[in-house]
Formats: C-alpha cells, sequence, structure tokens
C-alpha cells in the first residue's frame, strides 16, 4: 500500500525495488500477489507514460528546431535578397551617374563644337570682309591712279595742242 503511493511521487524509487516485487509474485499469499502486480502495472503505466512524455519532449523541441532552422533560413534568404537589391540599386544609381556624366560631356563638346564653328565662322566673315575692303580700296587706288594718268595725259595733250597752236601761229 504504501510503495503504491510512493510510486505516484517517486516511480525510480520504487523501481529500484523490482526485484523484490517481482519475489512477491511468487508468494502464496494471494493479497501480496495482486499488490505485487498493480505495483508492477503502475511501474509499466509510469515508465510509459514518461516514455510518452519524453517521446513529446522529444518532438516539441525537434519541432522548435525545424521551425528556428525555417525562421533562420528565411532570414538568410531575406538578407541575402536584401543585399542583392541593395547592389542593383546601387549599380543602376552608378550606371545613371555615369550616363549623366557623359551626356554632359557630350553636350559640353557639342557647345564647344558649336563655339568653335561659329567663331570659325566668324573669322572666314571678318577676312572676307577684309578681303573685299582690300580689293574694294585697291580698285579704288587703280581708279584714282588711272584717273591722275588720265589727267596727266589730258594736261599734256593741252600743253602739246597749245604748243602747236603757237607755233603755228
Amino acid at each position: 500500500m504504501a510503495m503504491s503511493k510512493i510510486l505516484k511521487t517517486h516511480p525510480k524509487s520504487v523501481q529500484a525495488h523490482k526485484d523484490l516485487i517481482l519475489q512477491c509474485l511468487d508468494d502464496k499469499d494471494e493479497s501480496i500477489r495482486l499488490r505485487a502486480l498493480d505495483l508492477l502495472y503502475g511501474m509499466v503505466s509510469t515508465e510509459q507514460s514518461c516514455s510518452s512524455s519524453c517521446r513529446l519532449v522529444v518532438v516539441v523541441v525537434v519541432v522548435v528546431v525545424v521551425v528556428l532552422v525555417v525562421v533562420v533560413v528565411v532570414v538568410v534568404v531575406v538578407v541575402v535578397v536584401l543585399v542583392v537589391v541593395v547592389v542593383v540599386v546601387v549599380v543602376l544609381v552608378v550606371v545613371v551617374v555615369v550616363v549623366v556624366v557623359l551626356v554632359v560631356v557630350v553636350v559640353v563638346l557639342v557647345v564647344v563644337v558649336v563655339v568653335l564653328v561659329v567663331v570659325v565662322v566668324v573669322v572666314l566673315v571678318v577676312v572676307v570682309v577684309l578681303v573685299v575692303v582690300v580689293v574694294v580700296v585697291l580698285v579704288m587706288v587703280v581708279l584714282v591712279v588711272v584717273v591722275v594718268v588720265l589727267v596727266v595725259v589730258v594736261v599734256i595733250i593741252i600743253i602739246i595742242i597749245i604748243i602747236i597752236n603757237q607755233a603755228l601761229i
């Protein structure tokens, strides 16, 4: 009777007396044999319940570990995806900056070329104007020289006419 009460709270203490309980099964007294069977049944139930509890704990621990592993894998995947997204965004920003810089350089080069073309055209126009002015001045000088020569020729002709006229008189 005392062993039945102890079995509920301290099953390992009762199991230490397993050999004695097994010997009681051979006793002539039927009540001793029945109590020994009750104790053995209680010991087996306690072992099985402990074993079931242990199995349940193991299953719970395994489930928790699996959940933790899944959570860690998901976190790692999310971190990797975030890193990839950040790298892609950085690469895109760098590409955009490079393209903008190239466009600015091209625009500056185009502006420089346009300015150079305008300067060359202005210089050519100035040169052409200067050439035209020089040609006009030369033509005017030639005309003045021709006019002076004509005037001198006319004067000489007049002088010759005067000299011939006086000689004839």
